[in-house]
């Protein structure tokens, strides 16, 4: 089998490139990895890992880079298809991490290659309105996400084509079964994995709050700002501190540099071992993303007994309880995460209650268990 990752490269630092890894690990233990296809760094030690072919689709010949330069989706597909012609004749199949490619799955039809996605399905609609509220036209750049164009139903032909579809949470695939359109017989929903830590002792007294996530409009950044402002207005004496992850704080609006010290720092990108501090230093994990397939931080927070607070634009909110490890609000609804900073500011003993149960949800929903599921819906399909 090849393991297609488009666009994310099958390395650390990113939830895709996470998931890749984990399938490409999966696929060697079972003993059916074939090649990997991948936007992968040269020299990445994560991808040595694996004795099988490695073919970057970045490569100085490959117009890959040229992809990202135009923004154009459909090259991708042309490369991988184009590399795919000249492997060896024999059966390989194929399992693609993401949507897409319908170049690539009209070839593998052609070859009666068994076709596997994984698809995080992110609500367009509300990914678009959002860019909309910021001067951007997602469907004018990318007609193929406008379910009124005909580009729609091709963009989606290799998932209504597959043999299975892996999505990571309920949400993703009542979307898909609405929009792409697909029965939901070919759907399985494997919550994502994390390893499991030793388990933080939550100190109550003042919130010590945690984001980490890329920067961008579908992940909300801009309404957790708006939260945490509202919030520590409301609980100034509260002492409450918030460490954002990921973005440069060149993306944080004017309007939040003029609001004084609101008890934030922006940390932008930092290594492993730093991000272990970082969760060790919190007692509360906040998430505002408008929508995206699953956010693998709401699971390695729990990981570390931290409640979360998050939006239910994300996959992993389905297994935030309410009022149990942590609470659930509204997409775009900063007044309702405030009153929930607010609520634990005010009832420290809730804070620890619920990181014990965040904790257990955590050894719940381990990588073991995502491979155990996986792997045996692949076997049913195989």
């Amino acid at each position: 089998m090849i393991l297609i990752s488009e666009p994310t490269p099958v390395a650390f630092g990113h939830g895709g490139g996470v998931i890749a890894y984990r399938q490409a690990k999966l696929l060697s233990e079972m003993g059916i990895l074939d090649c990997i296809m991948t936007t992968v760094p040269k020299g990445s030690e994560v991808c040595k890992e694996f004795s099988v072919p490695i073919v970057d689709i970045r490569h100085e010949s490959s117009p890959m880079d040229a992809r990202f330069e135009r923004g154009s989706p459909w090259l991708f597909d042309a490369v991988v298809a184009h590399e795919l012609m000249h492997l060896p004749n024999k059966c390989h199949d194929v399992f693609v991490n993401g949507g897409g490619l319908p170049i690539t799955a009209e070839f593998a039809r052609s070859k009666e290659w068994k076709i596997v996605c994984d698809c995080a399905a992110h609500n367009t609609e509300e990914s678009a309105a959002e860019k909309k509220l910021h001067g951007l036209d997602l469907l004018g750049m990318f007609p193929h996400l406008d379910r009124k164009n005909p580009s729609w139903d091709r963009w989606n032909m290799p998932v209504r084509a597959a043999d299975l579809v892996f999505v990571p949470a309920k949400m993703c695939a009542d979307y898909m079964v609405k929009t792409v359109p697909m029965t939901p017989d070919k759907i399985s929903v494997v919550y994502r994995g994390t390893d499991v830590q030793a388990q933080n002792v939550i100190d109550g007294t003042s919130i010590k709050a945690l984001h980490v996530s890329q920067w961008g409009h579908d992940k909300g950044q801009l309404y957790l700002l708006r939260a945490w402002i509202s919030f520590t207005n409301a609980r100034p004496y509260a002492k409450p501190y918030l460490t954002v992850v990921g973005f440069n704080t060149n993306f944080v609006p004017e309007m939040y540099h003029a609001t004084g010290d609101f008890k934030a720092v922006f940390k932008g990108e930092v290594s492993q071992p730093v991000l272990e501090e970082l969760y060790r230093a919190s007692n509360l994990y906040v998430h505002t993303s408008v929508t995206e397939g699953f956010a693998l931080t709401i699971l390695d927070a729990m990981s570390y007994g931290i409640p979360v607070v998050t939006s239910n634009g994300a996959g992993g909110s389905e297994l935030v309880k309410d009022g149990v490890n942590g609470f659930v609000t509204g997409i775009r609804d900063s007044e309702a995460m405030a009153r929930k900073l607010v609520f634990l500011a005010d009832n420290p003993d809730m804070l620890v209650s619920m990181g014990k149960a965040a904790y257990g949800t955590a050894k719940e929903y381990t990588w073991d268990r995502w491979a155990m599921e996986t792997r045996k819906a692949l076997e049913k399909v195989m």
